[in-house]
């Protein structure tokens, strides 16, 4: 019997069965194309529908570029707008502000919402002399800088960052109200306040710099989440003219990250297997062996499995040379295992990125002026009483800081002293400044360069100097005698060497004696100082016009009104003392008056009442 060859149908269901199978097969591909990451959105606070603010961690922006990222409701991409982080104030990202306690009903926020008129005064029962102030954040942002408006200076004021559950001190000042430090990356700020005076704080201004951050429409009770690591993500949809954000447009935060695929670096391990499951590294390399690919370990040579940074620099604490400052860069010029950053170059135990004397050792840490600057470093080469850091000319003493065309450069050490060029820039080498060359090589047109007219801003061809004291007569104010600095106290147009001050007729650089007339000129000791002007007691008086001149005695003293000294007056002149029985006289006078008038009312009373008397 033949074999019966036979046509079989496929049974009912097998090819929806493998349309299934294909379209399984196909969608693989697309699955596994999905996005990587995702994070939550907390709309805790929002309580009508608006536009909110999503801070971008740095965390998320190392993983995925900013114009990737999409705010997805459900599987649909959200209008949105984004903005990269950039340099300014801090003010939307803060999201709270704690007082030590406030004056009455106070709000502690007045003190960042932007209006300086509405301010915030510590309780002056329960904080008196100091207020701690805690700022938090939405986000980690970096911080460089604090600012707080109160119309006075602290005696006292001190900068901590938040680092997990501590605060590292950042920069402590004394009689200021700004200080600026090593921008640091965190999710708060603590300052600490002493003063005498009570502040009524206007504003707390933070400088640093602005995350990233995303803008979109929320509605409460929706749910929202912040995707990213996406290769190929949606494309969004067209953005509302109105979707735009103020001032006062509120921060919503992120929840912790989620993972939304098992190859989520597409390295071809899965998660479970992954040593750094966010960034591809398909060799798996882990030279520290703790668990942590070296792709993202964050000290890929010392075992740090939890990956702690407590400054948020990117290099972990287990292999950080400065693990408490920020220093991403790990610089250590000196090699010694230290950072530059964290080192003591002047040894006094203070490290550098906290020492304000960095070239001196001063473990006071003394800041008279409070510039930042401590004391120490203060110096003063030129020894004319003005430190370096504020001295116009350091190389040339200058104490009066002259500075004629306003341009920083002291006059003393000014190639263009008429004109600003704080460059100083000098082409040719001829010590005149560019700018004198180009514009007033001839300020006053009398032929003569200002460089060697010895009185440049007048017109005086013949450059006479009848004194010699480098400045023309044209423009000297005592041409006929040596006066270089033309001092004139009384603004007379006279300077002091042609003043005869004491009127003796003798000018003061012939005069032995400028403050008291002498035209005797007498000088018993040939000492160069006038009689008139000596002080034989040294009590501060010239001889001239003290009333004891060989006796100490600088409150001049004269009890009896002589015209001399109680030191060196031998007798009392007043007649009380030279001839008491005046004295006794006058008083036994007094007593029989006073005896006689009472004798008198007492018969006068008698009188009246009818008695004898």
């Amino acid at each position: 019997m033949g074999r019966q060859i036979m046509e079989r149908t496929p049974p009912r269901g097998v090819p929806t069965l493998m349309a299934m199978v294909i379209g399984l097969i196909v969608a693989v591909p697309t699955a596994f194309a999905a996005p990587a990451y995702e994070r939550p959105v907390d709309l805790r606070g929002i309580t009508a529908a608006q536009a909110v603010l999503v801070a971008v961690p740095d965390a998320v922006l190392q993983q995925s570029a900013l114009e990737t990222l999409r705010v997805m409701e459900g599987g649909t991409a959200l209008p949105q707008r984004s903005a990269a982080a950039v340099p300014g104030e801090l003010r939307g990202v803060i999201s709270s502000v704690t007082f030590c306690s406030v004056e009455g009903g106070g709000s502690a926020d007045a003190s960042h919402d932007g209006d300086p008129n509405s301010t915030v005064r510590p309780d002056p029962l329960k904080h008196p002399s100091t207020c701690t102030i805690t700022i938090a954040f939405s986000a980690p942002v970096r911080v460089h800088s604090v600012t707080v408006a109160a119309g006075q200076t602290f005696s006292t004021f001190a900068v901590a960052a938040r680092s997990g559950a501590n605060y590292i001190p950042l920069r402590s000042l004394k009689d200021v109200s700004f200080t600026d430090f090593s921008a640091v990356t965190t999710d708060g700020i603590r300052l600490t306040l002493g003063y005498d005076i009570v502040p009524a704080i206007g504003e707390i201004t933070l400088g640093g710099t602005q995350p990233a951050r995303i803008l979109f429409r929320a509605t409460p009770g929706h749910s929202y989440r912040l995707v990213y690591g996406d290769p190929a993500p949606p494309a969004l949809p067209a953005t509302p003219n109105d979707l735009t954000s103020t001032p006062s447009t509120p921060y919503v935060s992120l929840g912790a990250e989620k993972m939304l695929q098992e190859d989520g670096d597409n390295d071809g391990l899965t998660a479970a297997k992954d040593n750094c499951p966010s960034v591809a590294n398909p060799a798996q390399t882990d030279r520290d062996h703790d668990g942590l690919g070296d792709a993202c370990d964050n000290a890929p040579d010392a075992a740090n499995a939890p990956q702690y940074d407590e400054d948020h620099d990117g290099a972990g604490d287990a292999d950080d040379n400065c693990r408490s400052v920020f220093n991403p860069d790990q610089k250590d010029d000196d090699l010694d295992g230290v950072g530059n950053t964290c080192d003591d170059n002047d040894g006094d135990g203070i490290m550098n990125g906290r020492d304000n004397c960095t070239g001196v050792a001063n473990p006071d840490q003394k800041d008279s002026d409070g510039d930042g600057a401590g004391d120490a470093c203060q110096l003063d080469r030129d020894s004319d009483g003005v430190p370096d850091a504020a001295d116009t000319c350091r190389g040339k003493a200058n104490p009066k800081q002259e500075d004629l065309d306003g341009d920083g450069i002291g006059d003393g050490c000014d190639n263009c002293p008429q004109t600003r060029n704080p460059d100083q820039a000098d082409r040719n080498a001829n010590m005149l400044g560019d700018a004198c060359e180009d514009t007033v090589l001839d300020a006053d047109g009398d032929s003569v360069a200002n460089a060697s007219d010895v009185c440049p801003s007048l017109k005086n061809p013949d450059q006479k100097d009848s004194d010699n004291d480098g400045l023309g007569d044209a423009c000297d104010n005592c041409p006929t005698l040596q006066n270089p600095d033309q001092s004139d106290l009384d603004k007379d147009g006279q300077g002091e060497a042609c003043t005869d001050l004491d009127r003796d007729g003798i000018l003061p650089p012939v005069d032995n004696c400028p403050a008291v007339a002498n035209p005797d000129q007498a000088d018993a000791t040939n000492d160069g100082v006038g009689d008139a002007c000596e002080d034989d007691d040294r009590d501060n008086v010239v001889n001239a016009l003290d009333n004891c001149r060989y006796a100490y005695n600088y409150d001049q003293k004269d009890s009896d009104a002589d015209g001399a000294g109680d030191p060196c007056d031998q007798s009392d002149d007043r007649l009380s003392e030279q001839h008491p029985w005046v004295i006794w006289l006058g008083m036994s006078f007094v007593v029989l008056v006073l005896l006689g008038l009472t004798v008198r009312m007492i018969v006068r009373i008698r009188k009246d009442q009818g008695g004898q008397v």
